[in-house]
């Protein structure tokens, strides 16, 4: 099931490991129509139409989560903090396997 949704680019300013990730927040309601779950899940979806795959979602308590961005996403995206984006998601179901070149 695709969920679609906007969402504003954050960033953690102190938050321990995370200090200075930039994410998008996605809420219980939006969470639990994709995966019943307070564990880490994988998505595929688009961010603005630029595909993703098999991205990471990091349970942050009471149900809610992040999907962190990475330099070069936000760079694709030509976005950054503060600047609104359409989130395309759906759960990945394909178990995650070691590229073959590791």
């Amino acid at each position: 099931k695709m969920v679609t949704f906007k969402a504003t680019i954050e960033k953690f300013e102190e938050h321990g490991e995370k200090t200075g990730w930039h994410y998008i927040h996605i809420d219980a309601l939006i969470a639990s129509q994709l995966k019943e779950s307070k564990k880490s899940f994988r998505v595929n979806g688009t961010l603005d139409a630029i595909p993703i795959n098999s991205m990471a979602v990091i349970p942050m308590g009471e149900g809610h989560f992040i999907l962190p961005l990475k330099a070069a996403l936000l760079k694709q995206l030509q976005k950054r903090k503060a600047d609104v984006i359409t989130v395309q998601l759906q759960l990945d179901n394909q178990p995650f396997t070691l590229p073959a070149d590791i």
